[in-house]
This record gives structure tokens, sequence and C-alpha cells, in this order.
């Protein structure tokens, strides 16, 4: 059966986060080419809206805010017991542990590595899970200070592919950060726009297959 004929298996709360996050995934790829810095926002945000869901369905609001922040719910429950603890965790376990729902969802939808892959390791990301994991975490980290503190993703991140490669082959003359910062390093650069386009898209593609297999309600 095609995969798009089984959104009427699915929940339908799980069917709206999924179109949710397939039409942030769309808009990315459509700006891609003029505005690659969106297309990384857009991707993130993708991503973000599908594990935020996901983690909801997986564990209660209390569970989650006790794996975030046990030391609040210990607060909670002495100030004024479980159900003080329920109405504060309601109202703000969405908000919190955002990068591990981010890369733990990534990590655990993740597809095989893309095909071909560069011959030179040297332009090749990292496909271990600790590898994954820094990379990541990391852009999720450029997306939280492009959105709260107006900082630009890194020009490297937003190179376009010369061949097949994951990571750039030289980002000298890419220029310099703002103000008096030193250029832009390697160590800067996690992989390049299309291999995170391709981790989004199957990722997304591999959780709804997931939810297919789910017992519906």
């Amino acid at each position: 059966m095609p995969l798009f004929d089984t959104l009427p298996m699915i929940r339908p709360r799980d069917a709206g986060i999924l179109v949710a996050a397939a039409r942030l995934y769309q808009e990315g790829v459509w700006v891609s080419n003029v505005d690659p810095a969106r297309t990384w926002l857009l991707l993130v945000s993708a991503i973000e809206t599908a594990a935020g869901h996901a983690a909801s369905v997986a564990a209660s609001a209390v569970e989650r805010m006790r794996a975030s922040r046990p030391e609040l719910e210990q607060i909670l429950l002495q100030a004024g017991g479980a159900a003080l603890a329920e109405k504060v965790a309601d109202q703000i376990a969405d908000y919190m542990g955002s990068t591990k729902k981010f890369v733990d969802f990534l990590l655990k939808y993740l597809p095989e590595p893309p095909s071909p892959r560069p011959v030179d390791p040297n332009v090749q990301v990292s496909w271990s899970e600790r590898g994954l994991k820094r990379a990541f975490s990391q852009i999720y980290g450029y997306r939280s200070r492009t959105l709260h503190g107006g900082v630009a993703f890194p020009a490297p991140l937003c190179f376009s592919p010369i061949d097949v490669e994951e990571l750039p082959f030289n980002i000298a003359g890419s220029g310099s950060r703002a103000g008096n910062a030193p250029a832009w390093s390697r160590k800067d650069v996690p992989m390049l726009l299309h291999v995170f386009e391709y981790i989004v898209r199957y990722a997304l593609l591999n959780w709804w297959r997931k939810m297919v297999e789910a017992p519906t309600a």
C-alpha cells in the first residue's frame, strides 16, 4: 500500500501533527535555493514539531517534567502535593528538554547513510550515534541562537555541495564571523544542508511508518 494511503489509519491527532511537520519540511525545501538559512530553521522546526508530539505520547506531562527538572517536581510536591505538580507540569512540560527531544527523535528514526557517499572520509559525516548526537545538538543550538539571539547560521552550513560531499572540502574564503570573531572552522560545520534535509525527510517518513504499525484509536 502506498504510504500516503495509510494517513487515515493513524490517530487524528497524530495525522494533524504529521501534516504540520510535513508542511514545514515542504516550505523549507521550496526556499532552499534562495534562502538556505531559512531552510535550516524550517527543517529543524519540522522535527521539533514531530518530536514534541512523539514525546507527549510516550510520557505524561509529570514524567517529562521529572526527567527534565526532577528538583522542580520535588518542590511542587512539597508545596502542594501531586495535584499541584500535575497542574504545573501540564503548563510547562512541552517546553522542557527541547534539545533532547530533538536529538532523540532523529536518532530513533534515523535513516541509513545516504548513497552514494564521498570516497574521502574527511568530507563524510560520521554516522555513529555519538557523532550524530553531537551534530544534532550543535544544529539545534544554532537554531536557538538564530531565533532567540538574532545570530545568523554559520555561512558554511549554507554551501551547495560540489559533488556528494557531506562536509565542505574547504571553508577558506567563507568570510569571518560578525565583529572581531575568528573565521569559521571545520568544527563549526556538523554537516551540509542537503545531508540534514535527507535525514529530516526520512526520519519523518520512518516516524509515519511506525505510527501506521501502532494500534489505532
